[in-house]
């Protein structure tokens, strides 16, 4: 399917006339064109860091912003042992 993502690309069609040309079930190759925008992403597990919490302080207000685009907003006061949980739960 992955060959099939790269002729579109290089097609110039719409998605949708490239699968009714060539009897592609559009929902599928939205799937697969997902999954392979995925692959090629610079986000992956790869690209986390370590987060070691010192103390169990009480932080204000935080945004986690991960790299698929999920953003988890925490809300003040913020127990940093709550939030490594958190972290290795997602």
């Amino acid at each position: 399917m992955m060959n099939i993502i790269r002729e579109w690309e290089q097609s110039g069609q719409s998605q949708k006339s490239f699968c009714q040309a060539r009897n592609i079930i559009h929902t599928k190759f939205y799937y697969w064109l997902r999954k392979f925008r995925e692959e090629q992403s610079p986000g992956s597990e790869t690209d986390f860091i370590a987060v070691r919490i010192k103390q169990n302080k009480m932080q204000g207000a935080m945004d986690i912003h991960y790299p698929n685009g999920v953003v988890v907003k925490l809300h003040a006061p913020v127990d940093m042992i709550m939030v490594k949980t958190l972290l290795q739960i997602l």
